[in-house]
């Protein structure tokens, strides 16, 4: 189990990222289009890791599973436990 670098902080740190990514595309372009698009890219990479985690619950079981509780999906925690 990954649980060193930025997947100690967040569990999907690529998805984030590239959220951010459309959320400073957003702020660049300051436009209805460009807010759909981030919305939809929300929509569409929560359902995508939700799908992997079920994947990898199924592949590796209790295990992962504490490492859903102990790590956030989304938002890192700015305090250690």
């Amino acid at each position: 189990m990954i649980r060193k670098s930025v997947f100690s902080v967040v569990r999907h740190p690529v998805y984030l990222s590239e959220i951010l990514l459309y959320f400073g595309l957003l702020m660049l372009s300051i436009s209805l289009a460009a807010a759909v698009v981030w919305v939809i890219a929300i929509g569409f990479l929560h359902y995508i890791s939700r799908y992997e985690e079920r994947l990898l619950l199924a592949r590796f079981g209790e295990e992962y599973e504490q490492y859903m509780r102990e790590v956030p999906m989304w938002i890192p925690r700015l305090r250690k436990r």
